[in-house]
């Protein structure tokens, strides 16, 4: 029996690979869905409201996304008025993620 010996030079593979995106545009307001608990909050809420609108589209988006997170709708209610709340506190122009948080 003879066995020929090759070497992977020899051995040339090409591999093509096709990759298929496909994109959804975003309709939302905000770049992401709001809660019916912050929606809520906000209606009833007026400078609560006006200081939401008055935020950069990414702390925006950061609010509805740590409020929508969870699936408890309590939690949901309370996520959205610890934000809120804070927000209201934060001097305009000094907002970032974690004084809407209560971390500073």
């Amino acid at each position: 029996m003879i066995e020929e010996k090759s070497s992977r030079a020899d051995k040339k593979v090409a591999l093509y690979v096709t990759i298929l995106v496909f994109g959804v545009e975003d309709t939302s307001e905000y770049g992401a869905n709001m809660s019916e608990e912050l929606a809520e909050l906000l209606k009833q809420d007026t400078e609560g409201k006006h200081r939401f609108d008055l935020l950069p589209p990414s702390l925006k988006r950061y609010v509805l996304n740590y409020v929508t997170s969870v699936k408890s709708q309590q939690l949901r209610i309370e996520r959205a008025f610890l934000l809120i709340s804070n927000l209201k506190q934060i001097p305009l122009g000094k907002e970032n993620f974690r004084r809407i948080l209560g971390k500073d």
